[in-house]
């Protein structure tokens, strides 16, 4: 592994947790938000375990910008 894919790994497994923080904490009235929300962190976990880390990456984004959005509309 690259010290490029080592990072990445790093970096993904810590946005990860971070996101599954938020998420506990977070008041998701919306089922379809909380559904997709869920969808994006088990993806990035699924790519994570499967050594495919920039889409590991790429869920865990559209992930955090879900919860992004579900902070800023008050939902």
């Amino acid at each position: 592994m690259s010290e490029t894919q080592e990072k990445l790994e790093e970096m993904t497994e810590e946005f990860i947790q971070d996101l599954e923080d938020r998420k506990s904490t977070a008041d998701i009235d919306d089922d379809n938000l909380r559904e997709n929300i869920g969808a994006y962190l088990e993806d990035a976990r699924h790519f994570l375990a499967k050594e495919d880390y920039i889409r590991a990456f790429e869920s865990a984004v559209y992930c955090s910008g879900l919860l992004d959005t579900e902070t800023r509309l008050g939902n």
